[in-house]
């Protein structure tokens, strides 16, 4: 049976390399009909709209940091709720720090970011400095958002601004020692 399973590989991987049905070399395979080596399809015009708007760079940069992995809804139980990307999670994070719920992105005035500032936003990205002045949970990675640019930090306010705005209130979160109804992940610190 393995060696079955391993033959079948070989044959597979041999497919990929060897090329279509009328000999071509697969592009998909990062080489051109010519065989010569080419970048990853990208549409060539990426980087001069993400110049000229700043939310394309920051949607960029918003899904290569994975925020939605955290604010949005479902997405820690593996089933994020597209309509409400970003509107915060109804999950959240136990440590020593108590029990925190990532908050809602969006724009909305009630629930989310919408009466924010820019310059809010951005401490809170690049300094993990909240409205009220509190230091953010360390769950959330500012730390490392530091080195962002003055440049992407912007983009991604301007890409906040621009998502649908969703009304959802996350849990309340829970200082250490008190108790919450909503569930949460445990982090444990590694031994």
């Amino acid at each position: 049976m393995i060696q079955r399973f391993g033959v079948m590989v070989v044959f597979a991987i041999c497919m990929l390399w060897a090329g279509d049905s009328a000999g071509q070399p697969r592009e998909s395979m990062g080489r051109d009909p010519a065989g010569q080596r080419r970048e990853p399809a990208q549409p060539r015009d990426a980087e001069a709209r993400a110049a000229r708007d700043p939310a394309v760079r920051g949607r960029y940069l918003v899904q290569i940091m994975d925020c939605g992995g955290c604010h949005t809804p479902g997405a820690l139980a593996g089933q994020p709720d597209s309509k409400r990307h970003l509107g915060g999670s109804d999950i959240g994070f136990a440590g020593p720090w108590g029990v925190v719920y990532p908050r809602n992105l969006t724009p909305d005035q009630e629930t989310g970011l919408g009466k924010w500032t820019g310059e809010e936003l951005v401490q809170a990205i690049r300094a993990g400095k909240g409205r009220d002045g509190r230091t953010l949970a360390p769950i959330m990675p500012w730390p490392a958002y530091a080195a962002l640019t003055d440049r992407d930090v912007r983009a991604i306010v301007a890409y906040l601004r621009t998502i649908p705005a969703v009304k959802f209130v996350v849990p309340k979160d829970a200082r250490p020692g008190e108790t919450t109804t909503a569930p949460y992940l445990d982090v444990v610190k590694p031994k």
